[in-house]
């Protein structure tokens, strides 16, 4: 049995999205027998993604450049203590034998969910320079 540990949730939500670590902990959640936080893990990660999004949107153009560390690393933070809040003792009383799930996997699972991003966003954008030029 394979669970996604702290500093890979960590990192995964870092690189590529609370998505990410979201994707991570429903994994682990799933594999505890926790069928109903999936969907909260899911849940939020959309909350915090949109939330991320909104705050850079809203920046000033001279806070956008220090706003690409600070954000990543608040949410990176924030899942960190979410993953120990929720998972860390679950995860290490019930399945003190369980290993550790690869590095392989989280850097995939992050790489396909920034795939995903900005395939939305660019759906977004074109879809509204579509609108916008048929308002014209």
């Amino acid at each position: 049995m394979k669970i996604y540990s702290e500093n890979q949730v960590r990192a995964a939500t870092f690189l590529a999205s609370p998505v990410a670590g979201s994707i991570l902990m429903a994994h682990n959640a799933k594999v505890a027998g926790q069928k109903r936080w999936r969907l909260k893990f899911y849940g939020v990660s959309i909350v915090a993604l949109a939330l991320m999004f909104g705050v850079g949107y809203m920046l000033p153009d001279s806070a956008r450049h220090s706003a690409n560390l600070i954000l990543p690393l608040c949410a990176a933070s924030a899942y960190t203590l979410w993953y120990k809040k929720e998972q860390r003792e679950l995860l290490t009383e019930k399945f003190p034998d369980a290993t550790k799930a690869s590095w392989w996997t989280t850097i995939g699972i992050s790489l396909l969910v920034i795939v995903a991003i900005f395939a939305v966003a660019f759906a977004v954008v074109f879809m509204a320079v579509i609108v916008r030029n048929n308002n014209a």
